[in-house]
């Protein structure tokens, strides 16, 4: 019977000191709450590359950027996770965005032999991009209801490569030239930014922030065998966004 109580003694102890680890750890972990936020804003996407492309009878020509003519762009998106309370020290969000972007276009002349003194024609085309990923952020209390926070996300893009056209600036020009055809094609993409925010109730925030966005490179075949493919430079943009986040 003394054997049986001990036992029973040993087990219940054993029992009691799990169920105050398990309180232990729970009272240490961060409070959080779920998050659902729409964001929007505008883009400054970055110039073309300038580039030479050779149409297989050693006859190159290059593609220069017309320079200094950068669009503005409507930007839209998503996101949701996780948000973790750090009382005084802070709060750190972990989720998945998904951010898009309406067509923005480029533009540039085609140097025939690479010579400048034989830009006889011009070109453009549009790009647009969609982008999903895994994104963090650290908000630190600034003054009262207003946050600061850092923020960067990885993941992938989706660029959207379309409406190529080329036109003659000189009208006896002949020479033939390839047209590039829609295409999309995935990318690593990545992005980083920084902003303030404001929580106008216990459940909304309203942020604005700077995200410089990578989406990696969008490229085109060509409906000519004897032609190159057209590969973009890196899409970059500056995008200037307004966010709303609601906690659950």
């Amino acid at each position: 019977m003394k054997v049986i109580t001990s036992i029973f003694s040993k087990i219940m102890w054993g029992s009691l000191a799990v169920a105050n680890i398990s309180t232990a750890s729970a009272l240490n972990m961060p409070a959080g709450n779920w998050y659902l936020k729409l964001h929007g804003g505008a883009g400054w996407y970055s110039e073309g590359r300038d580039q030479t492309l050779n149409y297989g009878q050693g006859d190159f020509d290059r593609f220069t950027n017309k320079g200094g003519d950068r669009e503005i762009v409507l930007l839209y998106g998503l996101g949701g996770g996780y948000s973790f309370d750090m009382s005084n020290q802070g709060r750190m969000d972990v989720g998945i965005g998904w951010y898009g972007d309406c067509e923005h276009e480029y533009k540039g002349y085609i140097d025939q032999y690479a010579k400048t003194s034989l830009r006889d024609f011009e070109y453009k085309y549009k790009v647009q991009t969609q982008r999903v990923v895994l994104e963090g952020s650290w908000s630190f209390p600034f003054y009262q209801q207003l946050e600061g926070f850092v923020t960067g996300g990885i993941g992938m893009s989706w660029n959207k490569f379309s409406n190529y056209s080329t036109n003659k600036l000189d009208p006896k020009e002949e020479s033939p030239k390839p047209q590039f055809n829609k295409n999309t094609n995935s990318a690593f993409a990545w992005q980083l930014g920084t902003g303030v925010s404001w929580a106008f109730t216990p459940q909304w925030r309203a942020s604005v922030f700077y995200l410089y966005a990578n989406n990696g490179k969008a490229e085109a075949s060509s409906n000519a065998p004897f032609s190159n493919k057209y590969e973009t430079d890196d899409i970059t943009s500056h995008d200037l966004m307004f966010s709303l986040n609601y906690q659950f």
